[in-house]
């Protein structure tokens, strides 16, 4: 009854096989891990057959794949300590593992903000404010001066400047280059940090 159920279902069972074999292929630096140099061979009970021949990984993904999870688990971890074990000496003969833990601690109660610069919006085809300035500063004929703060990062006193000479067009470029409308708002980027919510 149980062989007729597995082929009545039988494109059923190799999609979902397919499946399960791409995430086997997906973990291949863990599977020769685990694999090392020997094979495990299966007798046939056919005399004239050689042996069957399968790599670890596979016997047991396909016999404990709860096992496997674990041991894929305990190789992930111990990979990304070695990854990391510059950081933690690093963090340790700073005495700031404290300061590290008290962080991780802050992010797992979400009491961590981001404090990032206007450049994120750049993924809403904002203008950044450089760009932003010097467009301003070419439509009102390039002030005295403006480039040069411009060009030192001082964009406060370039916007002061630019504003305190013509404030009307200074107002218009800001509302049509930075909306506040809903078109702006739902107009989601498709890359980037404001993706994430």
């Amino acid at each position: 009854m149980e062989n007729k159920i597995v082929k009545d279902n039988d494109k059923t069972i190799t999609k979902i096989e397919e499946v399960l074999q791409s995430g086997l292929d997906s973990n291949e630096k863990f599977n020769e891990a685990l694999d090392g140099e020997q094979l495990i061979e299966i007798n046939s009970l056919i005399p004239a057959r050689d042996a069957y021949n399968y790599r670890p990984s596979e016997v047991l993904f396909w016999v404990d794949r709860n096992t496997y999870y674990d041991e894929l688990e305990n190789f992930q971890s111990g990979e990304a300590q070695e990854r990391h074990n510059e950081l933690i000496e690093y963090l340790f003969s700073t005495e700031q593992d404290s300061v590290f833990e008290e962080l991780k601690d802050a992010i797992e109660r979400k009491r961590v903000a981001p404090f990032i610069g206007a450049g994120i919006s750049k993924a809403f085809d904002f203008p950044l404010w450089m760009e932003a300035l010097s467009n301003i500063n070419d439509s009102l004929g390039k002030i005295e001066g403006v480039e040069e703060l411009i060009s030192n990062y001082k964009f406060l006193d370039a916007a002061e400047l630019l504003y305190q000479n013509n404030s009307t067009l200074f107002n218009n470029y800001i509302r049509k280059k930075f909306p506040l409308g809903l078109e702006k708002k739902n107009d989601l980027p498709k890359w980037g940090v404001p993706r994430l919510r």
